[in-house]
């Protein structure tokens, strides 16, 4: 299960309605009519009681499409919703031809899929099924605007509130991680497996029903309503199947200069906070010809580290060599300004431009630092 099926559940019934007028108008634009929401309330995701939940008419033939969107998975409830849909058809002597679209946010039970198709049949209407998985990689593949508006609905004030599911919270970790722009990889992938040892405790030992992540710049916090523990105080023995306090420790421990953890029991939730209180710590190792590559970042990752040298003894300038693909000029301007500064001034510096890119990226240099005092210089490399 991918992270866009998983938040897909959360939407309320009338969120997903709205997200089913929107995915199902845009795939057939050119042969439906507009989309009426009997079962919606205007200004907002709030639904009121219709059947069907929308309809519409086919432009070329005026059959029906009858859409009943539902984020209940009670048993019996998609059948139920269905045969309503067909009913009304029926009373309007609208039925042969006409389409039912199941529209939901869950994976249904075969079984009461296969009723659904025969009552369709029975009644000489087509049946077509949206399910969980089909929506999500709709959206994934064909509409990403839309996952961003529906299913990022409670991102607020550049706060993502991502829960996560027993059965699948792992792979939704590894995916969120993965899309956290850090410039350090190591803490960045270290950081998702502890959540990850967190999350298991939460759902294994702790009896939790709800887990959750909210990420904001600087700022992680993983929350459960599971019983009061807190990992880090935990004075058992470590077991082999049992690596949550070790690999927390661990962390801990190697980036105790970067992260603040915080743990609070408040109204019934465990509340651990992750705070990057301080710049990354990245270090440059200058090799025995006095040479280092530039880093192939951008300005807000560099905005965020601190750059340390590590110069040999024999070497009395340091060469910043520009290699890979480059940057945007602007972000360079800063970045190589930083590292400059971050160079003891005892130590003469070279900036080694090759030969392609010398006429374009030389002429900035030459405008934007002073070469004329004698510790920088360009060369080409």
């Amino acid at each position: 299960m991918n992270i866009t099926e998983t938040l897909l559940k959360n939407l309320s019934a009338g969120e997903l309605q709205q997200l089913a007028c929107e995915v199902l108008e845009r795939i057939h634009k050119n042969d439906w009519g507009i989309i009426s929401q009997s079962g919606g309330c205007e200004g907002g995701f709030r639904t009121r009681k219709g059947t069907p939940d929308m309809w519409c008419t086919t432009n070329e033939s005026d059959d029906y499409i009858c859409i009943q969107a539902t984020a209940d998975s009670a048993n019996g409830k998609l059948y139920n919703d269905l045969c309503k849909s067909v009913e009304t058809l029926v009373e309007m002597e609208k039925n042969e031809g006409a389409t039912c679209i199941s529209f939901i946010n869950y994976d249904p039970n075969i079984e009461e899929v296969k009723k659904c198709m025969d009552y369709c049949k029975m009644y000489k209407c087509k049946y077509k099924l949206y399910h969980n998985r089909r929506i999500a990689k709709i959206i994934d593949t064909k509409y990403p605007d839309l996952r961003i508006k529906f299913i990022n609905l409670n991102v607020n004030n550049d706060i993502i509130d991502i829960p996560l599911m027993y059965d699948s919270f792992q792979k939704e970790i590894e995916y969120i991680f993965q899309n956290i722009e850090c410039e350090d990889k190591e803490y960045n992938s270290l950081l998702a497996v502890t959540i990850m040892e967190l999350a298991k405790n939460a759902f294994e030992h702790g009896n939790a029903s709800k887990v959750k992540l909210l990420i904001k710049e600087n700022n992680i916090k993983f929350i459960d309503n599971g019983n009061d523990f807190n990992l880090y105080l935990y004075k058992g023995k470590c077991k082999l199947n049992g690596g949550g306090k070790y690999t927390l420790e661990y962390f801990l421990n190697k980036y105790q200069d970067k992260v603040n953890y915080n743990y609070q029991y408040i109204n019934g939730e465990n509340i651990i906070s992750f705070d990057s209180h301080k710049n990354i710590k990245y270090k440059l190792d200058v090799d025995n010809t006095c040479s280092v590559n530039i880093p192939e970042t951008n300005y807000l990752a560099a905005k965020k580290t601190d750059y340390i040298f590590s110069i040999p003894k024999h070497c009395d300038v340091v060469r910043l060599r520009v290699v890979g693909n480059f940057m945007a000029l602007s972000d360079f301007g800063y970045i190589i300004n930083k590292l400059i500064r971050s160079i003891p001034q005892n130590y003469k510096i070279e900036i080694v431009i090759d030969k392609e890119k010398m006429e374009f990226v030389g002429g900035f240099v030459i405008r934007c630092f002073d070469l004329e005092n004698g510790r920088i210089s360009l060369k080409v490399g």
